[in-house]
């Protein structure tokens, strides 16, 4: 009986020992499976954070549809670039091997390329706003003080066919913007709002620096110099015609830096883009050619060129309270950069930069061979005749314009309906109307195409540019002017080898589709207008 007891007593032990390991052993897989949800929340709740403040940043008027494909593999080789650049769309390496062996992201902070760049001054561009729109005063439509007492309508908002109210940035007025010079500690100073000697606070001012790296050694020679780093320039195939005119083909790798909320104005370039983003965080909004239509863009002879004119962030004094249709928000792919990511941007795409904190960054530009294009059409030459009269000359930049926008969007893109084609040249005709409007005393040819955007040989009498051209004329010069605007010599003369035919082959051997097509003609055109027109009114 003893012995009995005795074993039951430590069989009891050893099963209670049992039941408490097992106990203590299912606590903690309870605690462990508690922590793993609270993290697991924790970690859904800091990502829909994060999401609600990127989400911040994507403006009234826009719609994102999708984010930016990422890859997270470079290939080393020597093609890779080009590889890229030839599927013409966005791509975001993430956490990039192209970068990787970059002494930058190891070593670039403020006060790091602070000190790199001494006492050297930069120029430093200062705004009472956080959006910063390009602007080049030598434009030829910069504004004066004639073209700021003649404003239209029209320059401050537009109704779109919805009839719906869209707030626009102001043609005529400059920007709300200086250059000042610098030293990139100072710039950083500013941006922070604080006096580092005595704590006081600064002017409650923007500030944006943008250039090239050229301009400081070290910080090249620790990132786009970096020796045995995968190629980040695209090998990119010239047009002969244009390339001549002494456009290089060389990369220019620039910087950027800015605090947080700066924002670069939706705009778009022409050359090849591959962004790395060093130091901080930046969202990229990143809409497609075709987009260019809605987003109502500064003439390419204006200071801003390429630039949206649409105030996305008007206030609600001066912004209709509901959103706009859906159909005319821009639709947009969105790109968040952390340090060593690299977005690659194709000529042509529509990009909003938001720094979402202090930020540094670096970009490598190529030309494209649409920059190529567009000097050729620029400095080639014009089916135009110096003996022609002042009428003569405005009817056959009418006639020019409308075969143009005929030949390139109608024929060289056919489309199954024609209605699609004429709605491409309407919107080139749009363009054109609103930027005649915009300047009345600068290009006064607002009848001109007005008519070329309903032309018809068998109304010619009827056009309002003759009319306006003739309104003191004999029936005899109104009766010759439709005739020449009739003959056949002048559309064989428009629609030659120096003509629409020349323009139209070019465009169709090397442009990539058709809305780069549609920025090509319209720059093109608004150059012609200004170049024809010599710039001053009749």
């Amino acid at each position: 009986m003893g012995q009995g007891r005795v074993w039951h007593v430590v069989v009891s032990c050893v099963m209670l020992a049992f039941t408490m390991s097992a106990s203590v052993w299912l606590a903690r897989c309870v605690v462990c499976w508690q922590s793993q949800v609270v993290a697991q929340s924790g970690s859904s709740h800091h990502q829909a954070q994060m999401l609600v403040d990127q989400h911040m940043v994507v403006p009234r008027g826009y719609k994102v549809e999708q984010y930016v494909p990422t890859e997270r593999h470079y290939d080393t080789s020597a093609d890779f670039a080009t590889l890229i650049a030839d599927k013409g769309l966005p791509v975001l390496f993430k956490a990039s091997t192209a970068v990787s062996s970059w002494a930058a992201l190891r070593n670039w902070t403020p006060a790091y390329v602070s000190a790199q760049a001494g006492s050297h001054q930069t120029t430093v561009i200062k705004g009472s706003s956080p959006v910063f729109t390009y602007y080049d005063p030598n434009r030829p439509l910069v504004p004066s003080e004639t073209t700021k007492q003649s404003r239209s309508p029209s320059a401050t908002s537009v109704h779109d066919t919805h009839h719906q109210h869209i707030p626009l940035l102001h043609q005529h007025d400059s920007p709300h913007r200086e250059e000042i010079r610098m030293t990139v500690a100072q710039f950083w100073e500013m941006n922070r709002r604080v006096n580092v000697t005595t704590g006081d606070s600064l002017p409650h001012d923007y500030y944006y620096l943008s250039a090239g790296l050229d301009r400081f050694p070290k910080l090249r020679s620790e990132s786009f110099d970096t020796p045995g780093s995968p190629s980040l320039v695209p090998r990119v195939k010239r047009v002969e015609e244009g390339a001549k005119h002494g456009r290089g083909n060389a990369p220019y790798p620039s910087i950027w830096m800015g605090g947080p909320g700066i924002t670069a104005q939706t705009h778009f370039d022409w050359s090849h883009n591959f962004f790395v983003q060093i130091y901080g965080n930046k969202t990229f909004l990143l809409s497609p050619p075709s987009e260019h239509h809605r987003l109502h863009l500064y003439s390419s002879l204006h200071p801003s060129r390429r630039q949206s004119r649409i105030d996305f962030d008007a206030s609600e004094s001066t912004a209709p309270q509901q959103q706009p249709e859906p159909d005319l928000l821009i639709s947009a792919w969105q790109a968040d950069l952390a340090p060593g990511d690299v977005l690659y941007i194709p000529p042509f795409w529509f990009h909003r930069v938001i720094s979402t904190s202090e930020s540094i960054s670096t970009s490598i530009w190529t030309d494209s061979k649409e920059e190529d294009i567009a000097d050729a059409l620029e400095y080639g030459p014009i089916p135009f005749d110096d003996t022609w009269s002042r009428p003569q000359t405005i009817v056959a930049l009418v006639k020019y314009i409308h075969l143009l926008c005929t030949a390139v969007l109608h024929d060289v893109y056919s489309t199954r309906s024609s209605e699609a084609g004429q709605k491409h040249e309407t919107l080139v005709y749009q363009s054109l109307i609103e930027l005649t409007q915009q300047y009345p005393h600068s290009l006064p040819l607002q009848d001109a195409i007005s008519a070329a955007a309903s032309y018809e040989s068998s109304l010619i009498n009827s056009c309002p540019v003759f009319q306006h051209l003739l309104a003191n004329s004999t029936a005899t010069a109104r009766q010759e002017l439709a005739a020449f605007a009739q003959s056949e010599q002048l559309a064989a003369k428009l629609t030659g080898a120096s003509g629409t035919q020349r323009i139209a082959a070019l465009i169709r051997e090397h442009a990539t589709g058709r809305a780069e097509a549609e920025l090509i003609l319209l720059e093109y055109c608004e150059k012609l207008l200004w170049f024809v027109m010599g710039g001053s009114s009749t």
